[in-house]
């Protein structure tokens, strides 16, 4: 999740913009795991937090085709160049969709934060529930996941959702598995959870 961290470049302000959200979006991830612990049970992911982040981390983006806090209204797709390289469900069913996953991550929850936060992390790419920041939303809802599975909040400097930009192709590999795994009917999220595994040991070891 660019944005987490900073450097000496002069922002321009798109990027600040960009950082301004993410560290506005790490502190409600902070406020919310807080809540958690001092009311166990009480947390749950749902559809509202869900746009309530993207609201956040994409704050102030001038695209009126890409409201902030919104769920997509047509279909679109992943790819570069005007190459397709993967086609979202269609926008009417991205409502139904969300509150399925937010279900199953709250279920997953139960046994353990790695494997919810995982499957967090995959099924909001896989849905590309919005026009844009869908990665910045998933990376979010994965840390929170975390934060509160584990009972604190990660350490790290640069922040954990920020180190996938440090793994692009192992990121984008691990979803693209686990996608084509979904094409069975199956959930299988075995690369996902070993880079979340890995990033998360290295913020702790860092």
């Amino acid at each position: 999740m660019g944005g987490w961290s900073w450097d000496d470049e002069p922002p321009t302000p798109d990027a600040l913009r960009l950082f301004q959200n993410a560290r506005r979006l790490y502190d409600r991830i902070g406020d919310l795991t807080q809540h958690a612990l001092t009311a166990p049970g009480a947390f749950a992911i749902t559809p509202e937090l869900i746009l309530e982040f993207h609201a956040i981390a994409t704050a102030g983006d001038p695209d009126p085709e890409k409201p902030p806090g919104k769920f997509r209204a047509r279909d679109n797709f992943v790819g570069v160049a005007g190459v397709v390289l993967y086609q979202p469900p269609s926008w009417n069913l991205v409502p139904g969709l969300v509150a399925e996953m937010c279900t199953e991550i709250n279920q997953r929850s139960e046994a353990g934060p790695l494997n919810a936060a995982a499957y967090a992390l995959w099924r909001i790419n896989w849905i590309h529930p919005f026009g844009d920041g869908n990665g910045k939303t998933a990376r979010a809802v994965m840390y929170l996941v975390l934060c509160v599975g584990f009972g604190r909040m990660l350490p790290g400097e640069p922040a954990l959702p920020d180190l996938f930009a440090q793994q692009p192709r192992r990121y984008w590999d691990s979803l693209k598995k686990a996608d084509r795994a979904w094409e069975r009917g199956v959930v299988e999220l075995p690369e996902v959870e070993s880079l979340v595994l890995d990033l998360i040991e290295q913020v702790i070891l860092e």
